[in-house]
């Protein structure tokens, strides 16, 4: 009996607690209704305040007429007054071949609207009011020298909205994507820098004058280009309704030094070997029309990264050109050596040939280049050795020979070629890349 007894106290104080919080629970939902029927009518009368104050300030407004009232007797007292602040957000992608420069800028405009004015005392002290892009009068833009292959490609984009304070101040943000062009200047390739210029203008009433004030932000955190490094940049405005950005790259030039230039480099150190290989050996022909071939497939890819109309002409490309034509000389020269080597001694060498042959005996101290008598040279000695029955006319004439032959021809022309060559092929370089450097 007692256990039943309690085991009902139990269960009915559980009773008790358990519609205490449900009283509590539904004391707490209905005063979070009682607050959000309180919020609603404030909320729903403070949007409908500003889209009435929208309305008023809308009425009579012409979005296509400069928001300035000209009341002064001194134009430019009493012009337009408009300001932007340029933000460069990726500059520097230049296209050689087309000569044209891909940029991306924020302007952020300021500009005080003489038509959307209020009293916030008077207007429930509402003291900010957004428009769309399209419902007010704002800048517009344009680019004075685009890129005629992207006439159509430049873009515009604006932000959500352009905010009004009560005395007509305002501030527009636009992002824009330019292709304009620039004149590309190799002369000093690939240690040129470019100055290329964007010409903006921006559209104004003919009946107001407009001043326009520019100014830079800082430029760290501008996307950065591989090939090119901003150096310097700066805008210009002459107050009306024109500014200029000029932008100044300096080319990155290891790309081209390791890919292309050292290279070729090699290549035209190894071009005067040919004159060293034996005179038998057919490879000299092929050789050096491989380093022929192989210079003008460097010329190739050089040109393509090069304008067409480039003026004056890339001292790189002289440079180059110059290694070709010498290299080509090479060719020509070992073509025409090797049928040297191969001209009989019955034929007598010139006078003046004798004389190139004879510096070279000096120079190398030598009296004979790979020299060997041969047996028409050797019939004067024995006839002077069987009438006066000694051989000392015959030592004496070994011992000086007076002919020269075709083949110590040859073999002057390969060590003059092979020391004219490397001179050349250095000494023209070392000058043409001092001033290119410097």
């Amino acid at each position: 009996m007692f256990w039943f007894l309690s085991v009902d106290s139990k269960r009915l104080f559980r009773c008790k607690a358990y519609n205490k919080n449900m009283k509590t629970m539904k004391m707490l939902v209905l005063n979070l209704l009682l607050l959000s029927v309180s919020i609603l009518p404030i909320r729903t009368q403070t949007v409908h305040q500003v889209n009435e104050l929208k309305r008023k300030l809308m009425k009579d407004y012409d979005k296509n007429t400069l928001p300035h009232d000209h009341s002064g007797h001194d134009h430019d007292d009493d012009a337009f007054q408009l300001s932007i602040v340029v933000h460069p957000i990726a500059v520097g992608d230049i296209d050689e071949l087309n000569e044209e420069l891909s940029s991306v800028f924020a302007f952020i405009m300021y500009w005080d609207d003489n038509y959307i004015k209020w009293e916030p005392e008077n207007n429930h002290n509402i003291t900010s009011v957004t428009f769309g892009v399209d419902e007010v009068w704002k800048p517009g833009i344009m680019i004075l020298n685009p890129h005629q292959q992207d006439i159509q490609g430049q873009k515009m984009i604006s932000s959500g909205g352009i905010n009004f304070g009560p005395n007509g101040g305002t501030d527009f943000i636009m992002m824009m994507t330019t292709h304009t062009t620039c004149e590309i200047e190799t002369t000093y390739f690939p240690f040129d820098i470019q100055s290329c210029a964007i010409e903006f203008m921006v559209g104004q009433d003919p009946a107001h004058v407009t001043n326009i004030s520019c100014e830079w932000t800082n430029k760290k955190f501008v996307k950065g280009n591989g090939a090119w490094k901003l150096i310097n940049e700066s805008i210009y405005s002459d107050s009306s309704s024109i500014f200029v950005i000029t932008l100044s790259f300096g080319r990155k030039p290891m790309f081209m030094l390791l890919n292309i230039l050292l290279p070729l480099v090699v290549l035209v150190t190894l071009s005067p070997m040919v004159f060293l290989l034996s005179k038998g050996s057919s490879e000299r022909i092929a050789y050096s029309l491989t380093m022929l071939l192989s210079i003008s497939v460097y010329m190739t890819i050089v040109n393509e990264h090069l304008p067409e109309n480039s003026d004056p002409m890339p001292l790189i490309s002289v440079m180059i050109f110059l290694w070709y034509i010498f290299t080509a000389l090479i060719v020509l020269i070992v073509i025409l050596n090797i049928q040297i080597s191969r001209i009989k001694d019955k034929r007598r060498v010139p006078g003046c040939v004798c004389g190139f042959v004879k510096l070279t005996r000096f120079i190398n101290r030598k009296q004979s280049l790979s020299y060997s008598a041969s047996e028409e040279e050797n019939e004067p000695c024995l006839e002077s050795e069987n009438e006066n029955g000694n051989d000392d006319t015959c030592k004496e004439s070994h011992a000086t020979p007076i002919r020269v032959t075709w083949m110590e021809v040859s073999v002057a022309i390969d060590k003059w070629c092979f020391i004219t060559f490397y001179v050349i092929k250095f000494v023209v370089p070392a000058i043409i890349l001092t001033i290119i450097a410097s």
